[in-house]
């Protein structure tokens, strides 16, 4: 049962969120936090164009309009208006920029509290107690 208890207790005192590490790291030491800019290029896809125009026409003309990327074909014969038209599909490149925090790595000095060796130094005389009443 002793046993159990040791190593429940080793493990409680060790044992600490990494999360809370860094966080206490950064409170401590601001400047290794720094802010990274990535530069990047996001696809657009531009599905809308129109185009007005004002035209006469005779019978049986037929009307070839373009522009860009759009393409519109209009027959007249008498009364019947015949309309074709279509648009290309386009892709535009849009430039992007992302901040991203970034902590700088540092070589630190490691430092044990005293209360860790306290806790070692009587787990230490607790084991070998033990031990020795066997």
């Amino acid at each position: 049962m002793t046993r159990v208890a040791i190593i429940i207790l080793c493990l409680l005192t060790i044992s600490c969120n990494p999360q809370k590490k860094l966080n206490r790291l950064l409170m401590k030491y601001p400047e290794l936090r720094d802010t990274v800019v990535i530069h990047d290029t996001v696809e657009a896809v531009v599905e809308y164009v129109r185009a007005d125009t004002v035209l006469r026409w005779r019978n049986g003309d037929t009307i070839y309009l373009s522009k860009d990327r759009l393409r519109v074909r209009t027959v007249v014969n008498h009364d019947t208006i015949w309309q074709r038209g279509e648009c290309l599909s386009d892709t535009v490149f849009v430039p992007v920029r992302y901040e991203v925090p970034v902590v700088q790595p540092t070589k630190t000095v490691q430092h044990i509290p005293w209360w860790v060796w306290v806790m070692l130094g009587l787990s230490f005389v607790t084991v070998m107690l033990n031990s020795l009443r066997k």
